[in-house]
């Protein structure tokens, strides 16, 4: 009787011990999750984005024309915006240039952008920080605008083949991926992305509506491509000078104005 008294409480004992670790475990989880949301959000915006710590002529010129090119997209004007970001490109050999492949789908050049985006990829998967997820989502959508399906799917690197920890990615993304390769139907994915009314402060909801409506953009299916885009793009979440206010608006704009 002793011996099971004793078991009994050793086992509590652990039980107890694991629930705290693996609460523990979680915590530091979502505080990764969130410090990776931030840098795939900070990815975005214009000001100071691109650090030139060489004096290289070429690179001052990279930064200028990236960032003025940025500056234009986010006052409305597109054309002159992938202007100055098509000269950033011709003086670019290392650092990445996403917001040019976001701004060339969303005008439907979607081979320019699946190479843009598949040369940032590259870029910042080269660092070995992070898995670029959200781009990898951008070509993917790009490649089925052209009719590459399985290159599409094979794009998301879904099996972790270039081996970057995916614990430094947000959970949610990592979803989101999965969603794309079709191993997660809708229902469930529109349950992971919550109900618009909930408390939206990790931005799942934002995210999460405004990528689902780039999947079914990219599979040309119009009206549901119109339902999940219209939450983000209606959203006071960013500030005006924030490309992530910008890019759901343009895209909406660009697949369904009044004119079109």
């Amino acid at each position: 009787l002793c011996l099971i008294i004793v078991f009994v409480r050793s086992f509590y004992h652990i039980q107890h011990n694991f629930r705290f670790l693996s609460k523990t475990l979680y915590n530091f989880q979502f505080q990764k999750n969130q410090f990776a949301r931030r840098n795939n959000e900070d990815m975005y915006r214009a000001d100071d984005d691109f650090e030139c710590v060489d004096t290289n002529s070429a690179l001052n010129s990279f930064r200028e024309y990236a960032k003025r090119g940025i500056e234009r997209f986010q006052k409305g004007d597109h054309d002159g915006a992938i202007a100055d970001l098509d000269k950033a490109a011709m003086y670019n050999n290392s650092q990445p240039l996403q917001q040019r492949g976001i701004i060339l789908y969303c005008l439907g050049r979607y081979d320019c952008a699946e190479r843009q985006l598949n040369d940032d990829i590259r870029k910042l998967e080269s660092m070995k920080f992070s898995k670029a997820v959200d781009l990898r989502l951008w070509r993917s959508a790009a490649l089925n605008k052209l009719g590459k399906f399985e290159e599409a799917k094979l794009a998301l690197d879904v099996e972790n083949r270039i081996g970057i920890p995916l614990v430094y990615q947000s959970l949610f993304m990592n979803t989101t991926l999965l969603f794309y390769h079709g191993d997660i139907p809708v229902d469930e994915m529109i349950d992971i992305v919550g109900d618009p009314r909930d408390n939206d402060l990790p931005g799942v909801h934002f995210f999460g509506n405004f990528f689902m409506g780039l999947y079914y953009d990219s599979i040309g299916e119009p009206m549901l491509a119109q339902a999940f885009l219209s939450i983000p793009s209606e959203s006071s979440r960013y500030p005006e000078r924030d490309m992530w206010y910008q890019v759901p608006r343009f895209l909406y704009s660009q697949r369904f104005s009044e004119s079109s």
